[in-house]
């Protein structure tokens, strides 16, 4: 997509290099795409206010200058903390998709969302412990949908179940493959022996 290249889609996006060392974050890679107008240690502060240091990075760039980001959860807290550099670095993402790279001043027809993956209760919950969910009056021309997925734990075991479901069907295939069709047996035997490393 050309992140960094004058005339491409991705001429407002650069790659740096602050992660090199995974100094910064150790879960994500040595490169980041951020915007381009976004400095190296507005990205430092920025990821202070997110849990394990995981700030806002380019992970898909469409054709048309939409992007999508990703991130961990902001550590708000009871207090309502707020980080301007992170308000800053969201801004700065959703003007990537204007063609002047600029946030405009009025709201317009497109729609800037920051997904919330877990359930609405847990955001709050977290709060307790220091983290939480953007407060929306910071973050211009964004609102926020939360999506309602469990945690990991909880969606291991929703997997695990449907491998044990598909490890019965397979029994009840076995019985079929002795009427000549071995191939639905043969798949979810497959299946069970790489469950182990599915997550």
């Amino acid at each position: 997509m050309g992140v960094g290249v004058a005339g491409s889609v991705g001429q407002h996006w650069r790659v740096s290099e602050i992660n090199r060392e995974f100094q910064l974050c150790a879960t994500y890679p040595p490169v980041l795409a951020v915007p381009a107008r976004i400095s190296d240690t507005t990205l430092t502060y920025a990821a202070r206010y997110r849990s394990k240091a995981r700030l806002p990075v380019l992970s898909y760039l469409h054709s048309n200058g939409a992007s999508m980001t990703r991130s961990s959860q902001p550590m708000v807290g009871l207090k309502q903390a707020r980080s301007v550099q992170d308000e800053k670095l969201v801004e700065a993402i959703v003007a990537t998709s204007e063609p002047t790279g600029m946030v405009p001043r009025f709201r317009n027809e497109r729609n800037n969302i920051i997904i919330d993956a877990r359930p609405t209760t847990n955001a709050v919950v977290n709060r307790a412990i220091g983290a939480g969910s953007e407060n929306m009056d910071h973050y211009r021309q964004c609102r926020k949908v939360y999506l309602g997925i469990d945690n990991i734990h909880v969606m291991r075991d929703a997997l695990n179940c449907l491998a044990d479901a598909a490890v019965d069907a397979a029994d009840v295939s076995a019985t079929a493959s002795d009427l000549g069709n071995a191939e639905p047996a043969g798949m979810m035997a497959r299946i069970q022996s790489s469950r182990s490393s599915w997550l």
